[in-house]
This record gives structure tokens, sequence and C-alpha cells, in this order.
């Protein structure tokens, strides 16, 4: 038999090719834990002020952390095309046009 690549090793390759060196797992969990928190009772709702639903904020999360759509779609347990869906409504939302756009933005208003 052939020597095949291992397809883990060649995923872990390609997010470290998207993802910034000065994002890291803790800014990722802050995140996270920003967007999927009530802030009703505080004057700075985060990135929640753009109305993004659960799912939305479970894939921008997984988008921050470098993940293909067919990564996201499998951790999500949702079709490909599902994921395009949500992220097109979650840039039509945040007004950005990138996954970078977007990544940044929630990374910018979650720190606040």
């Amino acid at each position: 038999m052939k020597n095949q690549p291992d397809p883990a090793a060649d995923a872990d390759k390609r997010k470290s090719n998207y993802t910034s060196k000065n994002v890291n797992a803790e800014s990722i969990t802050d995140f996270k834990a920003s967007t999927t928190s009530t802030k009703k009772n505080n004057n700075d709702p985060g990135i929640n002020e753009f109305n993004l639903t659960l799912k939305e904020l479970a894939i921008l999360a997984s988008m921050a952390k470098g993940n293909s759509y067919k990564m996201i779609a499998y951790d999500c347990n949702i079709a490909i095309n599902t994921v395009r869906e949500h992220i097109r409504n979650i840039y039509q939302k945040l007004n950005v046009h990138s996954c970078m756009e977007a990544v940044l933005l929630a990374l910018k208003k979650s720190s606040n």
C-alpha cells in the first residue's frame, strides 16, 4: 500500500496559513465567551449588537479559528451550503466583505 498523506496534518497546515500569529487561543475563547453571554444590563452589547443568532456566533467563532467551510459544516453538523448561507448573513449583518474583516470586527467588539 502506498504512503498516503495524513488529512489531519494537512488541515493543521491549512489552518496555520489563515490564522494570525497575534490571534491566540485565549483571544478566541474570550471572543466566544463574550458573544454567547447576554449583556442586557450593560450599555456595551459587544458583537451581538449586530443581532447574530447563536448558530451565526458559533460559525463566526469557528471562522476565527481558521476553519474551512467544510470543517465548520462538520463541527456544526450542517451542510456546506448552510454554512455559506450563514456566512452570507454574517457578512450582511456586520457590513463586511470577507472572513478577515468579520473576524477582526468580532475580536475588536469583544475586547471592548
